[in-house]
């Protein structure tokens, strides 16, 4: 009896060492300054939180395991909704049913606002166009959308269905900075207002050795990050001609996207320089597959 409670006690002792031997060579494997790092860090095509790495597909629970839990989880859709429109083919005029479930109609041949008009249903807009000529169905699928959001941290989290990362976003630049954003947009869930971050990302962010903290940098942070990333060179620019507008960092299994937002074209879609001072940031920080 004595010899089987001291066999097995050896064997826990075993397997004790054995697996203490494989965290010690697990984290003699990667760079000490990856494991002391703070923030996000991609290093290799790897991605790393707070020192600890995670897959950028990976379930959503083992970022969470590292990072904390989520403030919020909002859950919203799309489409699930049939669009229907009608066609007159020779005075070309063309309805649909908008989100009001009116019926809408303008012309096709001509671009005129004051002959464009809103019917109540069908049937009241072919007593003045008389019969149409076309009729389509177009059943738009159910889209699910789920997002954690961890509104003090600036980071928002787009998962699939099976509750895998499809896509990390850190909200560098709050909407409200640079726009005034009314109550029925924030309650719109076609829009991005409602699964954004409460508050802005401040913490660190590094490439392949080279980092940035935004909690040092303002609002004129777009060229400090770009160079401070070491990201200038022609190889990170985007395709087609909105090279000035974004940096892409595309490497085995993840890209990286910097979105940027300037208000000193004097944009009427937004708040003026003269009246929040100049804005030239990283908008977010896009972290995909």
């Amino acid at each position: 009896m004595i010899n089987k409670i001291l066999g097995n006690i050896s064997k826990l002792i075993l397997g004790f060492l054995i697996v203490s031997n494989l965290v010690s060579c697990q984290n003699k494997s990667q760079p000490k300054q990856i494991s002391n790092s703070l923030g996000f860090y991609i290093q290799d095509s790897l991605t790393y939180y707070n020192g600890q790495k995670f897959n950028i597909v990976g379930p959503i629970k083992d970022f969470v395991d590292i990072i904390g839990k989520a403030d919020r989880i909002v859950i919203d859709s799309s489409g699930g909704n049939t669009n229907k429109s009608w066609k007159w083919n020779k005075s070309g005029f063309y309805a649909f049913l908008n989100k009001r479930k009116k019926v809408e109609v303008y012309n096709l041949n001509i671009d005129n606002p004051k002959i464009e008009k809103e019917y109540n249903n069908i049937d009241e807009a072919v007593k003045v166009l008389g019969n149409f000529d076309e009729y389509k169905e177009d059943k738009i699928p159910l889209d699910i959308r789920k997002y954690h959001v961890w509104d003090k941290l600036g980071i928002e989290v787009y998962v699939t269905e099976k509750d895998e990362i499809n896509c990390i976003y850190l909200h560098t630049l709050h909407y409200s900075k640079t726009k005034e954003i009314s109550k029925e947009e924030l309650e719109n869930t076609d829009l991005v207002y409602n699964n954004a971050p409460k508050q802005e990302y401040k913490g660190m962010f590094t490439y392949n050795g080279h980092t940035v903290d935004f909690s040092k940098m303002g609002y004129d942070n777009w060229f400090k990050t770009v160079k401070g990333l070491n990201i200038e060179g022609e190889s990170y620019e985007p395709p087609g001609d909105s090279k000035e507008w974004s940096r892409i960092i595309s490497e085995r299994n993840l890209s990286v996207e910097m979105l940027r937002d300037i208000n000193e074209l004097g944009s009427t879609d937004g708040f003026h320089v003269s009246e929040i001072g100049v804005v030239n940031a990283v908008k977010y920080i896009q972290i995909s597959n």
